[in-house]
């Protein structure tokens, strides 16, 4: 039968650690973000574009601080939800 144990030592393997935490600092300014139905984000997307208020969809993209492409995707459900 083998078996397996570690070695027969006397040495003393006994230490410490210290850790010094930072504690977190509170964020002054927590905005969540507001859940907004899609299709009527997509209508006002529509009225942004439509009257000239920006060039087009990279122009918004760039005015509201988001991707082209999200810009594009919701304003396909607004084109999808028409058929």
């Amino acid at each position: 039968m083998l078996s397996i144990t570690s070695p027969i030592c006397n040495i003393d393997r006994t230490f410490t650690t210290i850790f010094f935490l930072t504690p977190k600092t509170p964020i002054k300014d927590r905005s969540y973000r507001k859940y907004k139905n899609p299709i009527y984000l997509a209508k006002e997307y529509k009225r942004m574009i439509e009257p000239g208020e920006v060039k087009n969809q990279s122009g918004l993209a760039e005015k509201l601080g988001i991707s082209r492409a999200h810009v594009s995707q919701v304003l396909t459900i607004q084109n999808w939800r028409k058929n």
